[in-house]
């Protein structure tokens, strides 16, 4: 028996066959990460691109674009100096397409704000407190007196250099439920928000433009 396998001119066995790569498979995965990154990049400027056409968190000039109340701000501005508070200006300023003001209330250190002087130094927390309230009490009862529409209250406390470092602000209807005891003082005060930016220069400037 003769062996004829590996001789020349001998029939040899075909090359074994290459199994071609399934590129639709391979398509497949490109197509799912490309649209996870288009998808990835719309989700990251979809904010600012609604930032940019004023549907979401719209500038200061949007919700308060119009001039301040000069009325209601001499108003609120005369309760405050009442209690022997220096240093503070408001602006009572209307939002837009609303009936309702927010009042704007600045109590500067450089320009003299130093707490209730009249109360001195031994001043206790209850003593504080209690200014407070007639504080509060005056503003409910002008604001619906005099009708000055004023919806919410921020406070904005400015250091000896004239800066902002930090803004308060609660509602009216917060007030006026503090007021008739429906919360206590612990839950009013701790309700308040607090923001560490500088909002109302933000507003005032872009009032002014």
């Amino acid at each position: 028996m003769t062996y004829t396998q590996g001789m020349p001119g001998s029939q040899s066995s075909p090359p074994p066959i290459k199994k071609k790569q399934n590129r639709s498979c391979l398509y497949c995965c490109l197509g799912i990460v490309a649209f996870i990154a288009i998808g990835s990049i719309c989700l990251l400027s979809a904010p600012l691109l609604l930032r940019a056409i004023d549907l979401i968190n719209p500038p200061a000039k949007v919700v308060y674009g119009a001039a301040p109340d000069k009325y209601a701000s001499a108003q609120v501005e005369d309760i405050i100096r009442q209690s022997s508070i220096e240093g503070v200006k408001v602006y009572v300023i209307p939002e837009q397409g609303s009936d309702k003001q927010t009042a704007f209330v600045i109590l500067d250190s450089s320009s003299g704000f130093d707490g209730f002087e009249d109360l001195g130094q031994n001043a206790t927390e209850a003593n504080v407190d209690d200014r407070m309230d007639d504080i509060l009490r005056d503003l409910a009862a002008r604001n619906q007196a005099e009708n000055l529409r004023i919806k919410r209250v921020a406070i904005d406390y400015r250091d000896e250099n004239g800066e902002t470092f930090m803004t308060l602000t609660t509602t009216m209807a917060e007030i006026e439920d503090y007021l008739a005891g429906a919360i206590d003082r612990d839950t009013f005060y701790g309700q308040f928000g607090v923001d560490f930016g500088d909002l109302i220069n933000q507003i005032l400037e872009e009032i002014n433009e």
